[in-house]
């Protein structure tokens, strides 16, 4: 596999780094709370992977990339549907189903060709999206169409995995089958925001979601959680200190972008905060 994974949501190089470091990873199972994009385990070698997220349109792309069919589909959809990202209108009126205000918006997905619909909007934008007042904005003059072969090959990297996907966050994902051999993965973003449907980070959900974690540390879980350390080579408040020592080893890695044309000292890192082991 490529160091670029064909699933909207966030990517950095950082985890690459962090499996190197610790390659006794690649042989555990991972369960990802809240953790709508996976990349860590993916990347991983892990045989078994458990995802779980609240965001309603976010699981059925899980399902759908471990699909046989998902290539066809997606080729069709964005070719006779989107026109290869030009048909501008057309993906308007898509973002304006699965918009969080519109009524549709809390109808589940009804085939395959949904999912491709949804999935060629975000490939459409870039994978760029965010929401603002709980409402979903994307930008359409930069289509990025979805990388085929890439997908074809991200099939077989995934046949290889037993993959589960659960509608579940937080408060509700399964412990069953969690053993010495699983890590309990989660990740903070860097800023408040509003991240899907109803799927809100702010500062009395980070502060309960750490209280979570030190619980299922101090239990003897195996828990790793991720976080953005500094953006442009800023510290970022919201994610300062997140985990307490000696409970959680913070990580620290950075990844560096190309230089800015301003001056600027364009450094990123990432935390991965990590008890027993």
């Amino acid at each position: 596999m490529d160091n670029i994974i064909p699933l909207p949501g966030r990517y950095t190089t950082t985890h690459n780094q962090f499996l190197a470091d610790y390659p006794i990873l690649n042989g555990h199972n991972f369960l990802c709370v809240e953790s709508g994009s996976s990349y860590l385990p993916y990347l991983s070698l892990s045989p078994k992977i458990t995802i779980c997220s609240d965001e309603r349109f976010i699981t059925p792309l899980h399902n759908f990339l471990k699909c046989s069919t998902c290539v066809s589909i997606l080729r069709e959809v964005w070719i006779n549907e989107f026109d290869e990202g030009r048909n501008v209108p057309y993906a308007v009126s898509v973002l304006q189903a699965t918009n969080i205000r519109s009524a549709l918006r809390s109808m589940p997905f009804r085939s395959w060709t949904d999912t491709a619909r949804y999935y060629c909007l975000l490939a459409q934008s870039g994978f760029s999206y965010q929401f603002k007042r709980r409402k979903l904005a994307m930008e359409f003059n930069n289509p990025l169409p979805p990388n085929f072969d890439e997908l074809a090959e991200w099939y077989k990297h995934l046949s290889t995995k037993e993959i589960n996907i659960f509608n579940a966050g937080m408060k509700r994902f399964p412990t069953k089958g969690i053993d010495n051999n699983t890590i309990i993965y989660f990740h903070v973003p860097g800023h408040p925001a509003q991240y899907g449907c109803g799927f809100v980070w702010n500062k009395r959900k980070v502060e309960w979601v750490k209280r979570q974690v030190c619980e299922l540390a101090e239990l003897g879980y195996k828990v790793c959680v991720s976080t953005v350390g500094h953006k442009w080579g800023k510290e970022v408040p919201f994610t300062k200190n997140l985990l307490p020592a000696p409970l959680f080893t913070p990580h620290i890695y950075s990844e560096l972008k190309a230089p800015s044309k301003y001056g600027l000292n364009n450094l990123n890192t990432e935390v991965y905060y990590c008890a027993n082991f």
